[in-house]
């Protein structure tokens, strides 16, 4: 159903911090001096590049060629309301995005204290009219009602209101993790939204609401029908989930984290592959998942199958090797016809060739997002070394995609100081999120940072391009940066 005069204003916050020079970078010895290399004329290459431009379209609200970037701020006062939260969008163009104006997105007078408003964020285009749509959760807490709504895109960016979309049953926690992709394969992207555990006063135990729910995109989708079906139901915990083509067959598939009774399950990983009936699955055997909070997919060696890159499970590492543990490690998993397969490989901070982080960073893996940083057509990784979102110490690695994979070639490491921050030792969970985006349309993803305190995002370019931008809130200590798309 569609609220009425509830939340979209495109009032701007008018935003004093100025693009700060252009940022230094660290490199391996033997990495060239830019990053960015020919594109190799293969026809899985020529394809990579081109499901790079559907990425792109996925991020466009305006349908201009240009991602637009996405920013939730859960915490923040809204009409006087305490962390009902909001989103502001800062949209791409040819010289980027700037520190200035955004549009802001929130329910104004619906606005409900402490529903997170921004909490999670995802976007595709789910009416199929060439605009991306962005899906905004508010999933509350234990106590409190949730709700996830859309706001379309058009011409003129996102607009038109919230609409509410129908929920499948009573569930606390609606909305807690977000994922689009075209399942189904007939054009309109669809939806997949979980709910989480809550504790049953009544009961004094837990609840088991757990459930990865799914509908498909159409136009009715426009006056808030959703006819959702479970894809994975009632378990304790689902840690994330992402969509993209594992198979290679043109219907996105969905690689979801979770675990069955927490915290005595480990945890598992399972792939629901796509098809012309939507998903189905699991594809092939369950594979470890404990402890895994962060995941992404994308063709890291061009052959046409998305790779899947997590945080390394906790029964991956060396159980008695608790510095191992600490200083953390993704996991790569390639994609093929039939699914992942093995064997995996891992990277963690000590992997031969990586560029050093400053003494003492941990916590390799701590977010993850994949796109393609130097337009070769090979998905790139980009990893946060972060121990908490109160830590000092962090850094940002850029991993490269090529034929065979993710490597160290070229690779590089922002922290603070490379990134264009101050050097000030307050500043703490740098990388608290992580995302690529090619805000400005050259084929080059843009590396985009937040940061827990100060509050703030940067944008900067790990191929050296142009200026590193600071975007600042309005207000500090409402979340700014918690959420990025």
């Amino acid at each position: 159903m569609r609220l009425p005069l509830l939340g979209i204003f495109t009032a701007y916050l008018l935003l004093t911090t100025a693009a700060v020079a252009c940022t230094a970078e660290h490199r391996t010895a033997d990495a060239p001096a830019t990053a960015a290399t020919a594109a190799p004329a293969t026809a899985s290459a020529v394809a990579a590049r081109e499901r790079a431009r559907e990425r792109t379209k996925a991020h466009d609200f305006n349908g201009d060629g240009y991602a637009d970037l996405v920013i939730g701020v859960p915490q923040a006062t809204v009409n006087g309301v305490p962390q009902a939260g909001r989103v502001e969008v800062a949209y791409g163009s040819a010289s980027g995005v700037t520190a200035g104006p955004r549009q802001i997105i929130s329910r104004e007078s619906r606005a409900a204290k402490e529903e997170g408003f921004g909490k999670a964020l995802a976007s595709g285009d789910l009416d199929h009219d060439g605009y991306a749509d962005l899906v905004i959760a508010a999933p509350g807490d234990d106590e409190r009602a949730s709700s996830v709504v859309i706001v379309f895109g058009s011409a003129q960016g996102l607009s038109g209101g919230l609409v509410e979309l129908e929920q499948p049953r009573k569930a606390r926690g609606f909305g807690d993790r977000l994922a689009v992709g075209d399942f189904d394969g007939d054009g309109f992207d669809d939806l997949a939204v979980t709910t989480h555990y809550a504790w049953d006063t009544a009961e004094s135990t837990w609840e088991t609401t757990g459930t990865v729910w799914v509908t498909t995109g159409s136009r009715d989708i426009r006056t808030g029908k959703a006819g959702w079906k479970a894809v994975l139901r009632d378990v304790d915990v689902i840690a994330d989930l992402t969509a993209g083509d594992i198979t290679g067959d043109g219907y996105s598939d969905l690689a979801v984290f979770y675990a069955e009774d927490d915290p005595a399950d480990e945890g598992s990983g399972a792939v629901y592959r796509g098809s012309p009936q939507g998903l189905t699955g699991p594809l092939g055997e369950t594979f470890p998942g404990w402890d895994v909070r962060h995941l992404a997919i994308g063709d890291l060696d061009g052959d046409g199958y998305g790779d899947l890159v997590n945080e390394s499970a906790f029964d991956e590492y060396d159980w008695y090797d608790e510095r191992e543990r600490e200083l953390g490690a993704i996991s790569v998993r390639r994609g093929s016809a039939n699914g992942l397969i093995d064997p995996r490989t891992s990277w963690s901070m000590t992997s031969p060739g990586l560029p050093r982080a400053p003494e003492g960073t941990e916590g390799f893996g701590s977010a993850i997002a994949v796109g393609d940083v130097n337009g070769d057509g090979y998905a790139d990784v980009a990893v946060v070394a972060r121990r908490d979102e109160f830590s000092g110490l962090a850094a940002v690695f850029v991993l490269y995609g090529g034929p065979d994979g993710l490597s160290a070639k070229g690779s590089q490491v922002f922290d603070t100081t490379s990134a264009g921050m101050s050097a000030d030792a307050s500043v703490s969970g740098f990388g608290r999120t992580v995302a690529l985006l090619d805000l400005d349309g050259d084929g080059r993803d843009e590396l985009v940072i937040s940061t827990r305190s100060p509050e703030q995002v940067t944008v900067l370019s790990p191929s050296g391009k142009g200026q590193t931008i600071q975007i600042v809130p309005e207000r500090q200590e409402e979340d700014f940066g918690k959420t990025l798309r």
